[in-house]
């Protein structure tokens, strides 16, 4: 596997991660309350997290190839920053 596929790879883990956690919280938490999530760059050793609305986290993530990150952490080369959330960035491989 070389470093491309790595690396796409550990942010398809991470959203999986998020993805359960959302499933998860859905029936405990209000849509609108921030739900802490895992950042989900490429770099595997990361362990930071990013809050967002459950709401707005499923918006995100419908039938697309997007990621939500903390800004300036690795992104895939195929990558780019698609939306600033205020301390957050949407990236989308393209």
């Amino acid at each position: 596997m070389d470093r491309e596929e790595r690396l796409e790879k550990n942010q398809e883990l991470f959203q999986r991660a998020n993805d359960r956690l959302a499933e998860l919280v859905a029936d405990s938490v209000s849509r609108n309350a921030p739900v802490p999530f895992l950042c989900e760059c490429s770099d595997d050793e990361c362990l930071e997290s990013v809050s967002l609305p459950l709401a707005r986290y499923e918006e995100l993530h419908r039938g697309t190839d997007r990621y939500v990150t903390l800004p300036g952490h690795l992104m895939a080369e195929n990558e780019r920053v698609v939306e600033d959330l205020d301390g957050l960035w949407v990236t989308e491989k393209g």
